[in-house]
């Protein structure tokens, strides 16, 4: 009888197991994406490369993601490339890819998938390239337009990280101990990148001090682009802030994009009026950057038109200089709603800040407050030509910026107050350079800013009058840097 009993229980535990397992097997997660790890076959950084296979797999058992790790370069095709979300360029110099090879990766690139350089990805310049073989020059300007120079022997220095905010840092420390060997470039990346994180040139003995030495940075002009430039030790594999470093710069490179680096822009302009022609230029310079980065824009001349469902369609509003007036109820909603949740970004000009009692309409307060708290108090109707001075060059809007330029005749609009307090003032206008001079003035006289208190990236342009801006490589630069940004591009 006892037997017979044991048997039933050890029948029914078995089939309790067996169960189990099955169960366990049906809600088991598929890989949410592929990434594609093609390593050096370089001898130099072999050690790496055989301990990097494990310690990538198992990354993405950890976190659910597919790694196929090879040596093989003639993997870097269109057909297979169209397989993954992710390239890994694990120590693969862009010398050590055929012409065809390079250019299946640019395609992939440029279609908003991820990419995540590693280390020996850095070696840029013509010094490496063979006497027929052409030289990359995509790949140098995706790394910021900088040239590889020599590096000093391995040793221990400090990463100090400068964007604590971005996905592929917000995790790490301050700072932290690494030991590596610390690539040096002829010149710093960083205005033509956003960088994250630099190279502490105190904590170690370099071969050419840089100054200013990042050791990672993201290219924004491409959705997912990062570059580490640390990891060529094998004793990366098991230190915990590079397994971090690692694990959120592939999930950022994976972060979901509609495949074509695509988005669409909702254009608000004001037409007609002394403001007629900067428009004009404005929506033809628009027209020609949406063609070369490959976004679409709507243009629209009424803010009535605005309203919830049709601002679902846009990553990014543009209010080309629309006044902040003149909005139905539905449009102030639906614009409020976009701008406090984050559903979108935004980028506004010059008469966006025209707060106040005007043409019969009351002032919009939460405009206001967007704005920092202004109102509108004068302008210099003359226009005046006059200095500006970046105040953050480290932000992305001004990413390749000159330090300080010239705007030809603006209308500097003055406010009731400084809007600083309340915002984080990216430039300023030097009010001692206006030409011809003017006493219209506010002392601090910022005239580019975000508000960092609302969800939504919003940048804010005081100049926006004479077509002339257009013409400013400068002013572009920053345009086509916020329009990006603000995007979440």
């Amino acid at each position: 009888m006892k037997t017979n009993l044991f048997k039933a229980i050890l029948n029914f535990m078995s089939l309790t197991l067996f169960f189990l397992i099955l169960s366990g097997s049906a809600f088991c997660q598929n890989p949410s994406f592929k990434v594609l790890v093609v390593a050096s076959a370089d001898p130099d950084h072999d050690p790496m490369i055989k301990k990097a296979k494990p310690f990538l797999e198992k990354m993405g058992e950890e976190n659910n993601f597919e790694v196929f790790y090879t040596r093989d370069a003639s993997l870097i095709n269109d057909e297979n490339l169209a397989q993954y979300q992710v390239f890994v360029q694990m120590h693969l110099a862009p010398f050590d890819m055929t012409p065809q090879q390079q250019k299946a990766l640019e395609k992939f690139i440029s279609q908003g998938k991820g990419w995540v350089g590693i280390h020996a990805a850095g070696l840029t310049g013509t010094q490496f390239k063979g006497p027929d073989a052409p030289y990359w020059m995509w790949f140098q300007k995706l790394m910021g337009d900088i040239i590889y120079s020599p590096h000093p022997k391995k040793q221990t220095g400090a990463i100090l990280i400068e964007d604590r905010t971005h996905p592929v840092t917000r995790n790490l420390p301050q700072s932290f101990r690494f030991y590596d060997e610390w690539y040096e470039f002829n010149r710093s990346p960083r205005p033509n990148v956003h960088v994250l994180a630099t190279a502490d040139e105190t904590s170690y003995k370099q071969e050419i001090p840089m100054g200013d030495h990042p050791m990672i940075w993201i290219n924004p002009h491409y959705d997912r682009a990062v570059y580490i430039g640390i990891g060529h030790d094998t004793t990366a594999c098991t230190d915990p802030n590079f397994t971090i470093l690692m694990r959120d710069a592939i999930l950022w490179a994976a972060s979901p994009s509609d495949g074509s680096g695509k988005f669409k822009a909702l254009v608000l302009t004001e037409r007609g009026g002394q403001h007629e022609n900067f428009v004009v230029a404005a929506l033809d310079w628009l027209g020609k950057l949406a063609a070369e980065k490959n976004f679409e824009m709507k243009v629209i001349n009424h803010a009535n038109d605005i309203n919830e469902e049709m601002l679902s369609q846009y990553k990014v509003v543009i209010q080309l200089n629309y006044p902040p007036y003149t909005w139905n109820d539905t449009a102030k909603a639906a614009f409020v709603k976009y701008i406090e949740e984050g559903r979108g970004g935004w980028v506004g000009f010059h008469h966006a800040t025209l707060l106040g009692e005007f043409d019969g309409y009351q002032m919009w307060d939460w405009f206001s407050g967007f704005m920092g708290g202004i109102r509108f108090q004068n302008y210099i109707a003359a226009t005046a030509s006059a200095k500006v001075y970046v105040e953050d060059k480290n932000h992305p809007v001004m990413m390749g910026v000159s330090p300080s330029f010239i705007v030809e005749g603006d209308e500097w609009y003055t406010f009731n107050k400084d809007p600083r307090p309340n915002v984080h003032v990216l430039a300023s206008v030097d009010e001692s350079s206006y030409n011809p001079p003017s006493d219209i003035k506010m002392g601090d006289h910022p005239v580019v800013w975000i508000n960092e208190n609302k969800k939504a990236r919003n940048v804010y342009f005081l100049m926006g009058h004479d077509p002339a801006l257009l013409k400013n490589n400068d002013f572009t630069r920053m345009v086509s840097n916020a329009i990006f940004w603000a995007s979440g591009k």
